[in-house]
């Protein structure tokens, strides 16, 4: 179903594509083959971008990159980094909360969280607290192992 779902993130229809974002948000670490797809769709840049679709889709992308995890490589802490710069608050903070639950693997990202504690959005501001708050602890338990 994984495969059938992300081949579903470009379809023609917005909705197709954001109810199979959120299927596979649902599906978390079970979605990993979908992973890069995901990834692509938060980085996605084109001329709808403001567009309501358009952004929930990057937003849900987001939240489900980090339900998977960091396990399918580097890229999905690099998207997600990514994802901090986006023009709309939901995305920046879906992106600030899916570093956090990454631990390890978005401490190289730190410094992007950090300038997101001056973000124009206060919901973005206290979630990137929570998340540089996350990565101090999974620093921590890095550094005892």
């Amino acid at each position: 179903a994984v495969p059938h779902l992300a081949k579903l993130l470009v379809h023609e229809d917005d909705e197709v594509r954001l109810h199979a974002a959120t299927v596979l948000c649902h599906l978390g670490k079970l979605a990993v083959g979908a992973a890069r797809e995901l990834a692509r769709v938060l980085c996605e840049h084109g001329e709808v971008w403001h567009k309501e679709a358009a952004w929930k889709l990057r937003e849900t992308s987001a939240r489900a990159l980090g339900h998977i995890g960091a396990s399918p490589g580097p890229f999905v802490a690099e998207s997600l980094a990514a994802g901090l710069q986006d023009s709309v608050d939901e995305v920046r903070c879906a992106a600030a909360e899916s570093l956090g639950n990454l631990g390890a693997a978005a401490i190289p990202y730190k410094s992007d969280l950090e300038r997101l504690q001056a973000d124009e959005d206060h919901t973005v501001r206290a979630m990137a607290r929570r998340s540089l708050q996350k990565l101090a602890k999974a620093r921590d338990a890095k550094a005892l192992t």
